[in-house]
């Protein structure tokens, strides 16, 4: 999406970022991933509200459970991230077909958003493709 195609006023600045500059190739069974290797800073501020699209997929036809995104948020430049999350994002595995959920968050406290971490709620197989985009619009200040 563009802002010609928003029709949104010149001084609206669209912000579409992943939160990791490559998809995660592999979580394996029930792990926790939780390196910053490819993880980005999202730069949410002046945004009130931010749309964050996940997106991963099962190893297997019967790839079922939960994967469950642990977000960081920064409120101030200068301040350091927290080691506990600030909110938790999801979305439920269905077979071996990527599975997209888009959910809306209030990251009006937030200067900046990162995950923290990303586990996988199937305990029988791994996933893999895993990512998620932050999307917003920043109002005009």
């Amino acid at each position: 999406m563009t802002l010609k195609t928003l029709n949104l006023p010149g001084d609206y600045n669209l912000v579409d970022t992943d939160a990791y500059s490559t998809a995660i190739a592999d979580i394996g069974e029930g792990a926790t991933y939780s390196t910053d290797t490819y993880i980005q800073e999202i730069d949410v501020t002046d945004i009130d509200f931010a749309h964050i699209q996940m997106k991963s997929t099962g190893a297997n036809a019967s790839s079922a459970g939960v994967v469950t995104y642990h977000w960081l948020g920064i409120g101030k430049d200068g301040q350091t991230y927290p080691t506990v999350a600030e909110f938790t994002t999801t979305l439920t595995l269905s077979t071996n077909t990527a599975v997209r959920r888009g959910v809306w968050a209030d990251v009006r406290p937030y200067r900046g958003l990162k995950i923290l971490q990303v586990v996988n709620g199937d305990a029988t197989y791994h996933i893999t493709s895993t990512n998620a985009t932050v999307s917003g619009h920043r109002h005009p200040v």
